[in-house]
């Protein structure tokens, strides 16, 4: 009995093989992709992982903004640094948490002080540790790569880390200039609304895309082919940016209370939460690149054929 359960799982799993091959020819090696993405997820155990990365983001956040916060007020003044700064918050955190990242930042503000090069070094590094564990953890969804060492890992994320102040200050740069243009109207021959309205709503998109594309192109040892990197960051930004709306709108909806689960740890479940769910759309999108690279590489090796 026992040896006829075990032959007739076999006919169903080489019959499922055999129906996956051929659907996997039809869609020209799109499900296969899919399917070893799904494979490279389970085996690095990637809600784990993510777990692992919403913890260090956690404690990562609050030191990034200080070194923001201190880098910004030497030049510029405090209320123009605390607008850009909550501005940007509140294009990566929807709704939940939004509270709780305003309110420290609004106590940081207050209670600044200046920092020497020593405290500034000390905050670059603080800051660098979830960056250097989303390195780790990026490398491991390329399979051709050589595992990255933790030298490379942490200048890797020092590096990230130095990208974020300089796109910060450009950002403020950015944003006066286009006060300028807006007050003396060079685009005068079209709707101004409209064209304001238009670069509002692409601008997140646009550099969400560059943002991934740059993380799965640069940071895996072995860098990756353009076209993983723009079908990896493709999905990563088209999901980060819809969860980003269903989340919002689930939690101001009223059909998740945090609160009545948690209480007064509410604002910062729900801001845990969201950093869970980015880090795992971040390395779903690392995943699916490093499996459309293999394939890729595949296809060269084979003379085009896969």
């Amino acid at each position: 009995m026992e040896r006829y359960g075990f032959g007739v799982i076999e006919k169903i799993t080489d019959r499922f093989n055999a129906w996956f091959a051929q659907a996997d020819r039809r869609s020209h090696g799109v499900l296969g992709v899919l399917g070893a993405t799904a494979k490279r997820l389970g085996l690095v155990g990637a809600p784990q992982a993510a777990a692992s990365l919403a913890y260090y983001a956690l404690f990562t956040l609050f030191p990034l903004l200080i070194l923001v916060v201190a880098v910004g007020t030497s030049y510029l003044r405090s209320d123009v640094v605390y607008e850009a700064v909550a501005e940007a918050l509140n294009g990566v955190f929807p709704v939940v948490g939004e509270e709780l990242i305003r309110n420290n930042l609004e106590t940081l503000m207050q209670q600044r002080t200046s920092v020497g090069i020593f405290g500034l070094i000390a905050l670059m590094w603080s800051a660098s540790s979830f960056f250097a564990v989303l390195v780790q953890h990026i490398n491991l969804a390329f399979p051709t790569a050589r595992p990255g060492n933790l030298i490379r890992n942490r200048l890797f994320a020092l590096l990230i880390v130095l990208l974020v102040l300089l796109l910060f200050m450009a950002s403020l740069i950015l944003s006066g200039l286009t006060s300028v243009l807006r007050s003396i109207q060079i685009f005068a021959f079209l709707p101004s609304e409209t064209i304001w309205k238009t670069i509002s709503l692409l601008a997140p998109w646009v550099l969400s895309f560059l943002m991934f594309a740059a993380l799965y192109r640069w940071v895996p040892t072995q860098m990756a082919s353009w076209q993983a990197t723009f079908v990896g960051a493709l999905l990563a930004t088209v999901a980060w940016q819809l969860a980003a709306m269903l989340f919002g709108w689930f939690v101001s909806s009223g059909m998740l209370n945090y609160e009545l689960l948690y209480g007064s740890l509410a604002a910062l479940m729900g801001l845990l939460v969201w950093i869970y769910l980015s880090c795992y759309i971040v390395l779903l999108g690392a995943h699916l690149a490093g499996s459309v690279d293999v394939r890729a590489r595949r296809r060269a090796a084979s003379g085009g054929e896969a």
